[in-house]
């Protein structure tokens, strides 16, 4: 006759805990990126309508009078601050696609 052995593998119960705490953590969290997030987009489009209004009304010459193409929205000088304070003036009263719509047309 065969003799059977059992093979007992030890196993770690894993402690059952409350995690409510870590939800509504983590919950509080998203909110907080979502938030994040919203200002970043409304950020990019303070951007991009700054470029285009820029395009569209600069007369300056670019070569050595207009310093908007050498500066960066990393670093904000004078011209890009002028014309980031536009876009958001005028995001306050339409919306991007609306104001991107206006100032095509001009």
């Amino acid at each position: 006759m065969l003799s059977m052995k059992t093979n007992i593998i030890p196993f770690k119960i894993k402690k059952i805990m409350d995690t409510s705490d870590d939800i509504k953590r983590l919950y509080q969290e998203i909110g907080r990126l979502e938030l994040k997030q919203k200002k970043f987009d409304a950020q990019i489009n303070d951007f991009k309508l700054a470029d285009v209004i820029h395009a569209k009304v600069c007369k300056w010459n670019h070569s050595d009078c207009c310093a908007y193409e050498y500066q960066s929205w990393d670093n904000i000088g004078t011209e890009r601050s002028f014309y980031l304070d536009k876009a958001k003036s005028v995001l306050k009263i339409v919306s991007y696609d609306t104001a991107i719509k206006v100032i095509k047309c001009l």
